[in-house]
């Protein structure tokens, strides 16, 4: 079934956000922003190109099985900007290990879904200040912290503890500046998260990965949840920061 939207159809519904269904279990597979003809291109794009994605190899299984794909409208008569932010809540509701979008909606990581107490700790905290004798480095965890969000909001928080040491410790560009790194300190969306008491660095293709524990109690509480940015400005290429 070759579904279109007529030109009035598209100007009198502006952008929308749309949802993708697998009629075999209708469940959602995917969420989008669009406009004009933008939710019918993916069934399209499967049946056209021979390009693979998780997405594109279920709408080719759902054709195979003789049948079609569940197009909804969600949201419509709505701005660019307004689509981005319904867009974008939804995926956090669902989460992206139950869809086949690549990756998380506009500004998640800054006004996403979060704790109660991550709302305060970001909005109340107090600039870092880092003392120089206690040879800090900053790591700037935004790429994998969606991994430790996921395991928080479904109160897993030990879980949560080891998978941020994890993306924390390994594997970075270093100079050998980093041998006299005391702690090492992870940061998320301009906020410290945790500090770790760095044993020794090891090599990893090139890179360099620490082994360490949790820091000191008087550490952690001089540093954990406070904002980062007179430190790491947001959107800088580079990880990582040294105090010192």
């Amino acid at each position: 079934m070759n579904l279109t939207f007529s030109t009035p159809v598209c100007e009198a519904i502006n952008y929308y956000v749309y949802i993708l269904i697998d009629p075999r279990d209708e469940k959602i597979f995917y969420i989008g922003k669009g406009v004009n003809n933008r939710i019918f291109n993916h069934v399209n794009d499967s049946l056209t190109n021979t390009l693979t994605s998780d997405k594109l190899n279920l709408i080719r299984e759902i054709i195979n099985e003789n049948k079609n794909v569940i197009h909804l409208i969600l949201r419509h008569g709505l701005t660019e900007k307004e689509a981005l932010i319904v867009e974008s809540s939804c995926i956090d509701l669902l989460g992206l290990n139950q869809l086949k979008n690549k990756v998380k909606g506009h500004n998640s990581g800054q006004f996403g879904i979060m704790t109660c107490q991550e709302l305060i700790n970001l909005y109340d905290a107090e600039n870092i200040n880092i003392d120089k004798e206690d040879n800090c480095l900053l790591i700037n965890v935004n790429k994998q912290f969606h991994l430790v969000k996921k395991l928080l909001l479904e109160g897993k928080e030990e879980e949560a503890e080891n998978i941020l040491y994890e993306i924390t410790r390994s594997s970075w560009l270093l100079a050998k500046k980093r041998e006299k790194v005391d702690y090492v300190i992870a940061t998320f969306n301009g906020l410290s998260r945790e500090v770790y008491k760095v044993e020794k660095w090891l090599p990893v293709n090139k890179r360099w990965e620490f082994v360490g524990n949790k820091a000191p109690e008087e550490i952690r509480s001089k540093y954990i949840h406070k904002k980062t940015e007179c430190i790491i400005v947001k959107g800088a290429r580079n990880p990582v920061k040294y105090s010192f």
